[in-house]
């Protein structure tokens, strides 16, 4: 027998051994009955995805990044009464589409999350962002040329690099990969990252706006985004940019979270953040643009748009990571995607949202030095250009 643990928004817990009660925790059409929506951690025990853990270590199963945890997207709606669901669909924290920043001004934001995300982001959606790459490595053409836009820390350009290294063995000759971010420290991270691989002739690392790369017309056989032009300012300048920039033909693979009725992740991680933010701050959060193309359809019509054909989308699953309940609550406050959230909190509105996320995560991990894990769950989308 198996005890299934409901978790409701007043913050009790109901356990159950109901099927159908546990089922109710998915979504009547965009509600949801957990309070976490985000993308990276959870009650384990209370979501569809979360899986029990062995003996006093039970975890949530994660994904950032959130680019990474670093492109998580907590998702939020409208504070419900005692017993009522969430509609998670509403609102979400302020992302680089929703707020004024400049280019500029968030560039430097990701430049100072830099070091935090080498540390605990890049070992989580790095292995996403491997897998991406692997997804299409065998529709490449011989000697391909490879741009990844918004690299993050280089997990995937690694995987392009040990692909083109391979080639050469077997072939004699092989192509090249440019690693692209607009943050400067993102970008000396990745140049590290990749240094160690000896292939200096092979990768070159760059600073670069993914809305207007500079490259020339038609000059890649292929180009990557994981997580990274989902989250643009301008989504749709992404799109063209990477459809510009690749010859006829040539591969677009892109990876973009799944929404919270699909990603248990993208349900648990904002739980106890939503429960104990003012008011104030959860009445002005608005709703992410990038839930548009959180379906299937949604991402093929846009990248459509674009001027790709033949999109194809897939799903892909993946148990996450953290550290600690500390590294990963260090995490979301850095993260230039959900720090305008906690900025906008006093010091003594803070103090009780960092007291409900650590110990909401602590019980999920079994203690405050033990890992939390996450379920996630993106789409993987392949298209050629026109």
């Amino acid at each position: 027998m198996q005890l299934h643990c409901v978790l409701w928004l007043d913050g009790s817990r109901r356990w159950t051994t109901s099927r159908s009660h546990r089922s109710s925790i998915r979504l009547d059409a965009d509600a949801i009955l957990l309070h976490r929506c985000g993308h990276r951690n959870g009650r384990a025990a209370a979501a569809r995805g979360a899986r029990s853990a062995p003996a006093g270590r039970n975890g949530a199963r994660r994904p950032e990044g959130m680019g990474s945890l670093s492109g998580s997207l907590p998702v939020v709606g409208d504070r419900p009464r005692r017993g009522e669901r969430m509609n998670v669909a509403q609102h979400t924290v302020p992302t680089r589409q929703g707020t004024n920043m400049t280019n500029d001004d968030l560039s430097k934001a990701w430049d100072r999350h830099a070091e935090t995300y080498a540390r605990v982001g890049a070992p989580c959606t790095g292995y996403i962002a491997q897998s991406l790459f692997h997804t299409v490595a065998g529709r490449l053409p011989s000697a391909a040329h490879i741009l990844e836009i918004a690299c993050g820390n280089g997990e995937l350009s690694r995987a392009a690099v040990m692909h083109c290294l391979e080639e050469r063995t077997t072939t004699g000759t092989c192509g090249r990969v440019v690693a692209t971010d607009f943050s400067p420290e993102m970008v000396a991270h990745a140049k590290s990252n990749l240094g160690v691989l000896g292939a200096a002739d092979i990768v070159r690392c760059e600073v670069r706006d993914g809305q207007a790369l500079g490259f020339e017309d038609a000059s890649f056989d292929a180009v990557f985004s994981a997580f990274g032009i989902f989250l643009f300012p301008d989504r749709n300048a992404g799109w063209r940019e990477a459809a510009r920039v690749l010859r006829p033909g040539g591969l677009l693979a892109t990876a973009v979270w799944r929404g919270p009725e699909d990603n248990a992740l993208a349900r648990l991680q904002m739980a106890p953040v939503i429960a104990a933010l003012p008011e104030r701050v959860r009445a002005s959060l608005p709703r992410a643009s990038w839930l548009d193309i959180a379906s299937p359809e949604g991402l093929a019509r846009e990248i459509s748009a674009a001027g790709f054909v033949d999109p194809e989308v897939s799903v892909f699953n993946a148990v996450l990571t953290a550290p600690t309940p500390r590294a990963m609550w260090s995490m979301m406050r850095e993260n230039p995607v959900t720090r305008p959230l906690f900025a906008a909190c006093s010091d003594e509105e803070l103090a009780p949202v960092e007291r409900s996320v650590l110990s909401s995560f602590e019980e999920l991990a079994g203690g405050a030095d033990r890992p939390v894990r996450f379920d996630a769950s993106c789409h993987f989308l392949v298209a050629r250009r026109a």
